[in-house]
């Protein structure tokens, strides 16, 4: 087991935003892991199936997702090609502490290569953090001259007052028809005006597109927000705990709390 704690917090990922040079975070959670892992992944209203047990769930339309190995593997090989890319502007967010899962640390930082200076943990913007993307981030992005994109489910929307240009939409469970949507969207990126700040929120999508912009040299800078973002986009609260704290310190159901880091 890989011992070393990632350096990169979220004060540096704000001073790379404050120094205006573009980068690419994205993050491989539990979903990414069962995907990656070619295990069936059921995501529902109401129900998760997820390292082969079924339990209920709080969670949305806009969170439905089904992983079926074998049929799906054009994502699965997408989703490696993300986690084995390297850069010195590609972020990627691996399982933290707090869902005990080293065995998923040590898979992801082994396909990495190791640890390095631009490795984090996956709840970089969330639980402990995420007062400070709340209080931090997104007031940053709404002062911003640039332009200001988010890719997220096709029910969004968007608070009036949160501030940006464009929403590009992705349909509910796209993962049987992913190629498509990959394309589609991907379409639409490419039509972006030169260094826009894009907030992702779609699911294992994200990590495709962040490493399709870091291994083009895009110059945008990219960011998988995850359901950081739900406030902001009409799906309220209620399925993530995190996003429930009332702007109190995060404290885990599984028993402990942490600085923020």
């Amino acid at each position: 087991m890989y011992k070393s704690e990632p350096v990169f917090t979220f004060s540096s990922f704000m001073d790379r935003l404050a120094e205006g040079r573009s980068f690419v975070f994205v993050r491989f959670s539990d979903g990414e892991i069962e995907v990656l892992k070619n295990r069936k992944l059921v995501i529902a209203e109401g129900k998760t199936q997820y390292k082969g047990e079924r339990f209920s769930n709080d969670f949305g339309k806009n969170d439905s997702k089904i992983y079926i190995p074998k049929k799906m593997d054009s994502l699965r090989q997408d989703l490696l090609a993300s986690l084995v890319h390297r850069s010195d502007k590609y972020i990627k967010g691996i399982p933290s502490a707090h869902v005990r899962d080293e065995i998923g640390q040590d898979y992801c930082l082994r396909m990495n290569g190791g640890m390095d200076a631009n490795i984090t943990y996956a709840d970089l913007l969330i639980n402990w953090n995420y007062g400070n993307f709340r209080d931090k981030f997104i007031p940053y992005v709404c002062a911003s001259d640039k332009n200001v994109v988010v890719i997220a489910n096709e029910n969004s929307v968007v608070d009036k007052l949160f501030s940006i240009n464009k929403l590009i939409t992705v349909s509910s469970n796209f993962f049987p028809k992913y190629i498509t949507e990959k394309s589609r969207i991907i379409g639409e990126i490419d039509s972006l005006e030169s260094e826009s700040i894009i907030l992702s929120s779609a699911s294992s999508l994200s990590n495709v597109l962040g490493h399709y912009i870091s291994a083009n040299n895009l110059g945008h800078t990219f960011v998988d927000v995850g359901s950081a973002i739900n406030p902001y986009l009409g799906f309220g609260s209620t399925a993530r705990e995190f996003l429930q704290s009332n702007g109190k310190k995060y404290t885990s159901h599984f028993g402990y709390s942490k600085h923020e880091w």
